[in-house]
């Protein structure tokens, strides 16, 4: 499995591990039944490099920001966002 995959895996551990506070905030999409991590986050690849960054209008409670920072951080050591 790609370090890719494994990262986005995690990330979704995340999601479930405060899915109450998703679950009380509407997506984006009409076809999402609550908001996801996922909408709130942007993830490039180029080459070898893997990006990662929280979009602009992002309300993430700063706990999961630092979740999901430390993640990356543990999978992607040589790299910013």
């Amino acid at each position: 499995m790609m370090q890719l995959e494994v990262f986005l895996g995690v990330l979704n551990l995340i999601e479930k591990k405060n899915i109450e506070w998703f679950k009380n905030r509407k997506g984006i999409l009409d076809s999402q039944d609550h908001d996801l991590l996922i909408n709130h986050l942007e993830i490039m690849k180029e080459n070898h490099n893997v990006t990662f960054s929280f979009r602009s209008d992002s309300e993430l409670p700063k706990d999961i920001r630092e979740q999901c920072t430390k993640v990356y951080e543990a999978f992607f050591p040589n790299t910013y966002f």
